[in-house]
């Protein structure tokens, strides 16, 4: 059995959960297929067929026959040009392709007629801001709402992404919950901690829908008026507020008390993990609309028995357990999310049971052997039908 992974970019940073789907097995051998690739120091593509398609018309006349094309077919930008299909098609057959598996629903979109043609089981893989985001589009969901009617087989992450989409006609029958997982060994060998100092750690995109400048006035409340001087916040990413996060640093006097450190690779940012006591998600739907699915570095911290502090916001109530596995507030509110902190770094017996609990989640429902059985349950359930 060979599933065909469809992925535009291979493999960003900020993607591990892509590339955690791909693996070898003796049950299906994977095949990627991509516009260009990323990362090759910091993932082993040595180990899977990689195939790159140009999704740039060659020519006039491909662009004039792509426009044709995507008119007869009605499926507008939702579609590759010519050429670039005719590639995609080569490489199916060529390849002996049994299952298209795409990740992001504008990217099954493009993919649903070939799928048809060649009668191959699709499935569409939702991560987050094509299942908030891109509902603002009128053209998206008229496009989303075919898909679901035609598609073999569609995968959430949340309870409250596949809420989100049944408004646009998800099939539940087709449908299958499954939450990421990560690997929980790496995380079993914890790098000592400096007990004089309580690590704060945000890692992810610097973006709106992050709340990093409402995450640093609050910090800078617990320095100076909650009087914390023996706490640190490192910031791991980057995004288009990362000057603005800077610029307020600065403004609030804190450079000694936070570090940004940019885009690191995976295994950078599980070793700053490892180092934090409090990790720390301010996630709230951005103001283009996009929401988080299923943040993969709040499981990864509580696999590393870290303290989780969020919000209320899309799949993170999945994971985190208020008072149990967690805090979690409501979006946007930093008094709150000034006190649950402070909590946690005022309180070290709640703080040492909160991590203890995470961990114990963690091993029992986030383990990638899980989340990689339920994909393998699926493609066998599509390959058999």
């Amino acid at each position: 059995m060979k599933v065909l992974f469809y992925t535009e970019t291979a493999f960003a940073i900020s993607e591990t959960f892509i590339f955690n789907q791909i693996y070898k097995t003796d049950k299906f051998e994977p095949v990627i297929l991509c516009e260009k690739t990323q990362n090759e120091g910091v993932y082993d593509f040595s180990k899977f067929e990689v195939f790159k398609i140009n999704t740039i018309p060659v020519s006039f006349i491909d662009r004039i026959f792509s426009y044709i094309k995507r008119n007869i077919q009605r499926t507008g930008k939702y579609s590759f040009p010519a050429s670039s299909r005719n590639q995609i098609e080569k490489i199916i057959l060529n390849e002996s392709i049994d299952i298209i598996h795409c990740n992001y629903g504008n990217n099954a979109l493009k993919f649903l007629n070939i799928a048809k043609k060649f009668t191959i089981p699709l499935i569409c893989h939702f991560h987050g801001y094509d299942a908030s985001q891109l509902l603002k589009e009128t053209e998206y969901c008229k496009h989303l709402r075919k898909l679901f009617h035609s598609i073999s087989a569609t995968i959430t992450v949340s309870k409250d992404m596949t809420a989100r989409l049944t408004n646009y006609g998800l099939d539940l029958t087709k449908n299958v919950l499954i939450p990421y997982g990560t690997n929980i060994t790496l995380f079993d060998n914890n790098i000592a901690k400096d007990e004089t100092i309580i690590r704060l750690l945000h890692a992810g995109r610097i973006a709106n829908k992050k709340g990093v400048p409402d995450l640093i006035r609050v910090f800078g409340n617990l320095v100076i008026s909650g009087n914390l001087k023996n706490i640190r916040l490192d910031i791991i990413g980057d995004g288009d507020e990362r000057e603005i996060s800077e610029n307020l640093v600065k403004e609030l006097n804190l450079e000694k008390y936070i570090v940004f450190w940019g885009k690191q690779p995976h295994n950078q940012v599980i070793d700053a993990i490892k180092q934090a006591n409090i990790f720390i998600l301010n996630s709230r739907v951005g103001i283009n609309g996009d929401m988080e699915g299923y943040p993969n570095t709040i499981i990864e911290a509580m696999a590393a028995g870290c303290a989780v502090v969020s919000t209320n916001h899309a799949g993170i109530p999945d994971a985190v357990e208020n008072d149990i596995t967690g805090l979690l507030v409501d979006e946007k509110d930093n008094v709150a999310l000034e006190n649950a902190i402070k909590r946690l770094c005022t309180d070290d017996r709640l703080r040492q049971n909160i991590s203890v609990a995470a961990r114990v989640k963690a091993i029992d429902n986030f383990g990638i052997d899980k989340m990689r059985k339920a994909y393998l349950d699926l493609y066998t359930n599509l390959y058999k039908s």
